[in-house]
Parts: C-alpha cells; structure tokens; sequence
C-alpha cells in the first residue's frame, strides 16, 4: 500500500498526488482508468530540481500520520518531509540538507548587496536571522518573503540554499541592535545572521584588503592577534568606498557572521555599504 507517494503511474491508493495521468492510459499492454482514492489530489505538485516540494505545492501538510516525526498540520506528501517555521531560529537545529519551508521572513540585506545570489533574513521579532543562498529573485531590504529550500552550513553557521522564494509584500525595514562587540555573536545566546551595530576604535592592518578592524576593548580578534571585531568588506558588492582612517572612532551596522580569516573562525560583522559606517 502506498501513502503520501506522488506516483506517475497505476495506483489507486488514497493520500497520493497524480499529475498528468492519462484516462485509460494502457501500461504494459493493461488499460487502467485514472486512479480514485480518499484525499487524493490530481494536480501539478510542484516539485523542485530536486524532487522537493516548491512553495504553494498542493503536498505539502496533506499526507497521512503513519507514525514517523513531521513537521506542519500533517505529513507532506512526497519523499521529503518539509521543516515548515516561521522562527529562523528552528533551522539552527536542523540537518544539512534538511527541506525547509519559512514562511514569513523580513529582508536586511537585498539582492546586489552581497557577493553572490546572497540575501540576509530575519524574524519580524528579531529573535533570530539566517544567511539565504542562490535567492532566485530580486528582493529589497524590508521586503516579507517565503523561503524554501536545504539547510547547509558556512563556517559552522546554518544557512538556506534557495529552491524557491516567494514575495509577499513590502515593509518597513528593520533597524540595527546596538551591542557591544563581545554580543555581536556572543558566547552564550548566538546573534549569527542578525542586522547589528557596534562601536569602536578603527585599526588598519597594513597589507590587508579584505577587513579592518574594530575595537571597543571587548577582546574581539582576528585570529591573526589583531584586537577588534573584523569588518569584512570583501563581501560587500562594489565595496564602501574609502575606508575610515586607522585610529578613528566609528560605528557599523551590518549582518554578523563568522568567518575563517587565516587564524581559525571568528565573529565578524558584515556591512551592506557606505552607509553602514559613520
């Protein structure tokens, strides 16, 4: 017996998805009518590359409990069980390629402001933000969107590969929380992703063009033996233009992360441009 499949072929088992499944179509030389069963669907399913279910699939929460952990109302249909959230914080927890669904998410970084198809996310409530990866589409900071894809893993921090972003509306953007730089990460509660700003005295390491360094006496370093919290600007599309002079005092807003800078892998803060540095 087959529950929550999305069969090509003969069946008439109920929980299934059937598309384009041909009335009386002949299979091995026997003619059988389209398959009938309870909560079946005969629609497109929406599968993705990979065979994972895409934003507004009709298989998503409408398989049957036959015992085995799901995620949402009901089992999806399918061979992937979807982590559907609107908490980014979930993710942190889950597998390296495990199927997300996230259901309402707020952009800080837009499309073009990173290196790559990157995007920045957070929860409207601030409690948790995440990297998203090969964003498929054009987004604006503030914009609410819908994210489906694989959870991965960048320098021990949990992002999302995109199969699928879905725009829902516009909005106000999210402003930056102001901490020290010993809680741009923390040691405790993790800030990985979220949109930040700190202080601090400027340090310029003669040689070196992808960061600076930022130092409120918090014991940040570079892993290298540099004092401050690094300033990676390497990732920032187009740059920020001059960089504040060494021994100045400046603040940066920008998304934390991590990132391995020659030394082992360290907290550092990512700004989005010129803007972000005063």
């Amino acid at each position: 017996m087959l529950l929550n499949e999305i069969p090509a072929g003969q069946c008439d088992f109920g929980y299934n998805t059937f598309n384009d499944f041909n009335e009386a179509e002949k299979i091995d030389g026997v003619y059988y009518d389209e398959p009938t069963g309870t909560h079946e669907t005969h629609e497109d399913p929406l599968l993705d590359a990979a065979y994972r279910l895409a934003n507004g699939s009709p298989c998503f929460d409408t398989g049957v409990n036959v015992g085995l952990p799901y995620s949402g109302a009901a089992p999806d249909r399918g061979a992937f069980e979807t982590l559907v959230t609107d908490k980014l914080g979930d993710l942190y927890g889950a597998r390296d390629g495990d199927a997300v669904r996230l259901t309402t998410s707020v952009v800080t970084g837009a499309s073009g402001v990173f290196t790559g198809d990157i995007i920045s996310i957070e929860d409207e409530s601030r409690a948790a933000g995440i990297l998203v990866q090969s964003c498929p589409i054009l987004v604006d900071e503030g914009a609410r969107i819908a994210v489906a894809g694989n959870v991965t893993s960048v320098n021990g921090v949990k992002a999302v590969v995109a199969t699928n972003v879905d725009y829902l509306s516009s909005g106000d953007p999210l402003t930056p929380l102001g901490m020290p730089g010993k809680s741009v990460i923390g040691s405790g509660l993790k800030n990985y992703s979220l949109l930040v700003k700190t202080w601090g005295k400027v340090h310029v390491i003669s040689g070196v063009t992808a960061y600076f360094l930022l130092d409120d006496g918090s014991g940040n370093t570079d892993g290298n033996g540099n004092a401050g919290i690094p300033i990676v600007v390497s990732e920032t599309q187009g740059g920020i233009g001059t960089w504040p002079a060494d021994g100045s005092f400046v603040s940066v807003s920008g998304i934390a992360e991590s990132a391995n800078l020659g030394g082992g892998t360290v907290s550092v803060l990512l700004p989005r441009g010129a803007s972000d540095i005063h």
